[in-house]
């Protein structure tokens, strides 16, 4: 399947890693910060089951504005928050993980991570 039919598909991968790395841009210039260039080291990145990576907070609103219901389940449920607790061991911000672990969906783990991201910049 050429480059142009594959992206045109409705669930095509590379259409969804374009709009992710635009979203992150978009994120970028608004929350420029500090933390835009905290470097972690490769082992500590986030690695989603479609294989995308999470580098830094700026990833992480961007992931969470547009996850499949199915894999936030997976990662975030009763039992365990790995995205709070990949920003409490990885960036050590306890504020930000104390939020995400109270979060009960999609939207408020989103704006947890906004707000964070936000006030950072002050």
């Amino acid at each position: 399947m050429g480059w142009v039919k594959h992206y045109k598909r409705k669930d095509s991968g590379a259409k969804n890693i374009l709009k992710r790395k635009e979203k992150r841009e978009r994120f970028s210039r608004i929350f420029s910060n500090s933390e835009k260039t905290m470097k972690i080291p490769r082992d500590k990145y986030f690695i989603l089951p479609d294989g995308s990576q999470l580098t830094d907070l700026y990833d992480l609103a961007v992931c969470l504005e547009n996850i499949d219901d199915q894999v936030l389940r997976h990662h975030v449920n009763e039992e365990k928050n790995d995205f709070a607790n990949w920003v409490r061991d990885v960036f050590k911000k306890e504020d930000l993980a104390d939020a995400l672990m109270q979060a009960k969906d999609k939207n408020e783990l989103h704006v947890a991570v906004l707000k964070h991201l936000a006030f950072e910049k002050r």
